[in-house]
């Protein structure tokens, strides 16, 4: 298990294809050869990322502001998924710029971004998917103790995304990890586990065995669950 919060990390800037965006690493390989790889970007007003790919499956995580991916417009809290060597974008920020994660289950020298059509000689020909989920703002909540969205309805192959919103106090026990790993995203209130209290933006990467019991703060706390699909989809990296 590794977890990580926001609240303790350094922004750099970085640059890509001539824009510059802010970056900071909740978790890369200074924590393990074999860590995932979670981080925050900055995107400001009216910078674009050009179309690409990465050699790796991805889940990003748009938390604030405005933009689009593709023709696909963009609002607090959208989930998109790609699969390895799925080309997707661009991403173009909006008035109010775009802040969001990017979550991959290792961190490996092969998942820096291709950019298209440049590169279309290194995208494999492995199976593409795209997947897009916005938390609804606006639904009524339910009285229950958790209440659930599902994002990315669970795919044979272990894909899976939903968000949970957790009452005050209530104990969170997770369901069964279908694919072959898992994050746990906390971007609003609180959680604890063994005497460890988190706040936003914290993450959470779970190996598919690994199931801790969540504690909801005194405001309760609102997560993303976020399922990779399981290791035949990454066979050829």
């Amino acid at each position: 298990m590794y977890l990580r919060s926001l609240a303790d990390k350094q922004r750099r800037e970085v640059e890509f294809h001539g824009e510059v965006f802010g970056h900071t690493d909740l978790i890369s390989s200074v924590d393990g050869p074999d860590a995932p790889h979670a981080f925050v970007v900055d995107q400001p007003s009216g910078t674009v990322i050009p179309t690409h790919f990465h050699a790796i499956n991805q889940f990003q995580v748009f938390l604030t502001g405005d933009g689009t991916i593709g023709r696909k417009p963009i609002a607090p809290v959208t989930v998109h998924y790609t699969n390895a060597f799925t080309g997707y974008g661009p991403i173009v920020a909006g008035q109010h710029g775009l802040r969001y994660l990017t979550l991959r289950p290792r961190h490996h020298a092969e998942s820096k971004a291709q950019v298209l059509p440049g590169a279309r000689e290194a995208q494999h020909a492995a199976p593409r998917r795209h997947r897009l989920g916005t938390v609804a703002a606006d639904k009524p909540r339910d009285h229950s103790a958790v209440d659930e969205q599902i994002l990315v309805p669970r795919e044979d192959d272990g894909l899976f995304a939903s968000y949970l919103s957790v009452t005050p106090g209530h104990i969170l026990k997770l369901p069964p990890c279908g694919g072959s790993g898992r994050f746990l995203l906390l971007f609003d209130g609180s959680f604890s586990f063994h005497d460890v209290v988190s706040h936003p933006v914290t993450c959470v990467y779970l190996a598919p065995d690994e199931r801790p019991e969540l504690e909801a703060g005194g405001k309760g706390a609102q997560l993303l669950v976020l399922d990779y699909p399981s290791k035949v989809a990454d066979a050829r990296l």
